[in-house]
């Protein structure tokens, strides 16, 4: 009788599978990671000296800064300067983790990139874009003397993400390959130097 039992459940999840595939989501393209703002909607942010760094950004992030900002290569590392950056804001509209989010965007790894004062200033002058009940995330180099190797992104790429709290805001950092999926549930937003999403 349990044989028996056994072959009907296997019969019944092979056919249940096949059902799936073929009659279900055959004709449903999978959901993009991430849905763009309107252009209209996109900011920019002012030339910068490059010389502002997180960690010692308390006035920004009054909430906590992570400790990981302190290490020596993040604080010590020279900052870059940039010119006048258009930005484009993204929202995740699928359950995916930090390579998927950052690997939505077209164009090379380098050219993903804000520089850590990039990021200060965003947080400092465009709080309204900042959702209160989700995360905002950056893609920020290690060094930003360095390169990013295409092939291997993670050897000089950090995620940097903002959370709004009622005490002030949160910044954390982690690696572009942590495990963590981030729920699309709470719409977190992603921001960029401005690209064509593929």
């Amino acid at each position: 009788m349990g044989f028996l039992l056994t072959i009907m459940v296997f019969n019944y999840i092979v056919v249940y599978s096949w059902y799936l595939k073929y009659f279900v989501m055959e004709d449903k393209p999978e959901m993009p990671v991430l849905k763009f703002k309107p252009e209209a909607e996109n900011p920019s942010i002012k030339a910068l000296d490059g010389k502002l760094k997180i960690a010692e950004a308390r006035q920004i992030f009054r909430s906590h800064i992570d400790l990981q900002f302190s290490l020596d290569g993040l604080l010590s590392n020279p900052g870059q300067a940039t010119v006048q950056t258009a930005l484009q804001i993204a929202e995740t509209t699928r359950d995916a983790k930090f390579r998927e989010i950052f690997g939505a965007w077209s164009g090379s790894w380098e050219q993903k990139c804000l520089t850590q004062n990039q990021i200060i200033e965003i947080c400092s002058t465009l709080k309204p874009y900042l959702p209160a009940k989700a995360t905002t995330m950056f893609l920020c180099k290690i060094n930003e003397f360095y390169p990013v190797q295409e092939s291997n992104p993670e050897s000089n790429l950090m995620v940097v993400f903002v959370i709004a709290n009622s005490d002030g805001l949160r910044v954390y950092c982690r690696d572009l390959n942590h495990k963590v999926v981030w729920l699309c549930f709470y719409h977190h937003l992603v921001f960029s130097p401005a690209l064509v999403l593929k």
